[in-house]
């Protein structure tokens, strides 16, 4: 059975490591680590870099580029590392853990140790063949919470995301609420349309599947220290659990799924790698422990895909290296993204609309479907078109005007004299709210 992993979008409120920064710290008598090598080619440890922050202390030297790599876990500290340097200002040795560290945590010396490794000094003829320095790593552990925006890599207060091929077809519309959680996602490449239920600590609790407005599958989680740590994936019609999906965290983000078919058995593991809380790797699993395939992502600056490695062990014909360019608006979000294959050939372009939250509602924000439990549904195509159904009316249409000034909703319906106008409240949490001028019933509709 092919794992079915319906998209939590709040899967984890999870915790993040803040950018790493890097402080000045002098030793002082209350800290832990070794003592520096003897060695007569390593003239005295440190002295006054020429970087202005007192990190990167090599005397009369300038740290070409200053390497952050993220640790994989939940500790905070300062760590470290000394350093050995060439004249050509490569990075000889680097050991963490030194004087002037408060941390013997792994999972950050492990990173510091490569932070430096990865530095790049400025040439120096006159410097000692073998210059000693130390850096300074400081790590910083945040509980602040990620919404999905912050998950989803996107900038500013963002409502809506519509995402079209390079033919102009509709791929995706996600939604998210004042709190920049998702609340709605509608994919139309084959997968039904998901809506997300959340309890007052912004943690999903329910997803629900629907395909033409009729409940397929519940998705439903269990909390624990407010994230998920299972969900259970229900047969609406059957009425019977299909799957379970168990998670493991390593410290802030998401390290492993568990799948499980309806009686306990593993189905299959994905072990995930993070940095900055995005996902960099991805490992697929058999029951057995055996890989199945391999997935891994490299960033850019701005934490979206730049390469993409897939390698499919069970048939590798299917694997593939793709590289991406991106074009941005003022937020930093990308709006096109152009897909390219290993050789270089442009495989897919795709383009996003993105509508921001904004004191001043138009068209844009009413370019939906809207449904209510009275059974009724407006459905506005674009900035002209419309539908609506009722028990008693099916797919009468015309076309719709906004007059914002009074918030009045404006009906052109086709073989109808008059128009129709209703009075509307607009809730960016996926509420509209219409009134007929001349009744007093009032009609409640969700996205």
């Amino acid at each position: 059975m092919r794992n079915r992993v319906v998209s939590n979008s709040n899967i984890l409120n999870n915790k993040k490591w803040k950018n790493l920064i890097l402080l000045a710290f002098f030793i002082t008598s209350n800290v832990i680590g070794q003592s520096l090598p003897k060695s007569e080619n390593v003239k005295s440890v440190g002295g006054i870099g020429l970087d202005g922050d007192g990190n990167y202390r090599l005397a009369g030297r300038r740290a070409l580029n200053k390497e952050k790599i993220t640790p994989q876990c939940g500790e905070s500290g300062l760590v470290a590392v000394y350093i050995e340097v060439d004249t050509s200002g490569n990075v000889l040795k680097a050991i963490p853990g030194y004087k002037g560290s408060t941390t013997k945590a792994k999972c950050l010396l492990g990173p510091s140790e490569q932070a430096a490794l990865g530095t790049k000094f400025n040439t120096d003829s006159n410097a000692p063949l073998k210059q000693s320095g130390i850096i300074f790593y400081k790590y910083v552990f945040s509980e602040e919470i990620k919404n999905d925006l912050a998950q989803h890599n996107l900038n500013g207060q963002v409502w809506k995301i519509d995402e079209f091929g390079r033919n102009g077809e509709k791929l995706n519309t996600r939604i998210y609420n004042s709190l920049g959680y998702q609340i709605l996602h509608k994919n139309f490449i084959g997968y039904p349309t998901t809506r997300f239920y959340y309890n007052d600590d912004n943690n999903v609790t329910e997803s629900r599947l629907f395909s033409d407005n009729k409940l397929l599958y519940k998705l439903i989680n269990k909390i624990s220290n407010k994230r998920v740590v299972e969900s259970k994936f229900f047969d609406v019609e059957e009425k019977r659990v299909i799957e379970i999906i168990q998670y493991k965290y390593l410290g802030a983000d998401i390290s492993e799924y568990r799948h499980f078919n309806p009686n306990g058995e593993v189905q299959g593991i994905v072990e995930v790698e993070n940095s900055g809380g995005l996902v960099t790797k991805q490992t697929d699993k058999d029951n057995q422990g055996e890989i199945r395939w391999i997935k891994t992502l490299e960033r850019n600056e701005k934490g979206d895909i730049r390469k993409e490695l897939f390698e499919n062990l069970e048939s590798p014909n299917s694997s593939h290296k793709y590289s991406f360019e991106y074009e941005y608006d003022s937020n930093n979000n990308w709006i096109k993204r152009l897909r390219y294959s290993e050789e270089g050939i442009l495989k897919e372009t795709t383009h996003r609309n993105i509508v921001y939250f904004s004191n001043d509602i138009n068209k844009e924000f009413f370019i939906e479907k809207w449904f209510s439990d009275e059974k009724v549904f407006l459905e506005f195509f674009d900035e002209e078109g419309y539908r609506a159904y009722t028990d008693k009316i099916d797919g009468n249409g015309g076309t719709w005007d906004l007059d914002t000034k009074q918030n009045l909703l404006i009906l052109d319906a086709y073989g109808v004299k008059e128009l129709q106008k209703f009075k509307y409240q607009f809730d960016y949490d996926g509420k509209l709210i219409v009134q007929p001028l001349q009744g007093q019933e009032k009609y409640e509709l969700r996205l």
